[in-house]
């Protein structure tokens, strides 16, 4: 139906993990508000994609300069709705 946003099972194309465990202190709070975000952009082959954020971890001890990150985004496939 026009104007109506029903979509079969979108099941990711692939996933991706990325992580460092040498992440300034300074950038604790622009990672920590990336994890929450409702959207989340990557940049591939010239062209942003949408990306969901699967799972998260962060260790963070203020004592330390630096804190350690990963997450695992879900790529999905830039096609249009199948029936």
């Amino acid at each position: 139906d026009y104007g109506r946003d029903e979509w079969a099972t979108i099941d990711p194309q692939r996933t991706i993990t990325i992580g460092d465990d040498a992440i300034p202190q300074n950038q604790w709070s622009w990672l920590k508000g990336l994890v929450v975000s409702q959207c989340v952009e990557m940049l591939e082959g010239g062209v942003w994609r949408r990306v969901n954020i699967t799972t998260s971890s962060m260790e963070r001890n203020p004592r330390k300069d630096t804190f350690n990150m990963s997450v695992t985004l879900s790529v999905y496939a830039n096609e249009s709705q199948k029936f």
